[in-house]
């Protein structure tokens, strides 16, 4: 836009594919998940020793049927040369993978100590999952002193919709992806 005011904007699109087989989807039904995502930076150079990166990302899944906009926004001051604090926000998703919303797969835990064999472990699909959301909040301090690079940061997160397994409170032996 001009020497003060940077703006990069872009598209990502992607294709996931499953080879359909017996031991992870053993319903032999290949899988697909498709993505496609929108992202903008302004990068504003707001005085000489003040800059604001402010931005946002839109993500749209098929499976599941989900969208989500994740902004962020980045202070940089530089007081000095060879100083640099930055002040952060951020949003971030991570979509349930393919893996997380279609296995059907069943392991055995091999034996016990005293040779018997171990309780079977399954993993049942799970096609309810939410994307992973996590907030991002950071305070940094960055310098170099005798040639050597300091960085120091503090930092915060929250997360919601963790995606993991999960013991089934009916059948001690069924593990399925969390359902939010």
């Amino acid at each position: 836009i001009s020497d003060n005011d940077v703006l990069v904007a872009g598209i990502n699109w992607r294709e996931v594919k499953s080879r359909a087989d017996n031991v992870y989807f053993r319903d032999q039904k290949e899988k697909e998940q498709r993505f496609i995502a929108g992202f903008f930076n302004n990068e504003l150079k707001l005085t000489n020793n003040l800059k604001w990166i402010i931005g946002a990302r839109w993500d749209k899944y098929d499976t599941p049927d989900k969208s989500k906009i994740s902004p962020q926004s980045i202070l940089f001051y530089k007081p000095k040369d060879d100083h640099t604090i930055r002040l952060m926000y951020s949003q971030a998703i991570r979509a349930p993978f393919i893996a997380d919303l279609f296995t059907n797969a069943q392991f055995s835990a091999g034996n016990l100590p005293d040779g018997s064999l171990a309780p079977i472990i399954r993993l049942i699909p799970n096609t309810n999952l939410n994307p992973m959301t996590i907030k991002s909040y950071e305070l940094g301090y960055s310098t170099v002193f005798k040639k050597v690079n300091l960085d120091l940061n503090l930092y915060h997160y929250e997360t919601k919709d963790m995606i993991a397994y999960s013991i089934d409170t009916h059948d001690s032996l069924l593990w399925h992806s969390s359902i939010p």
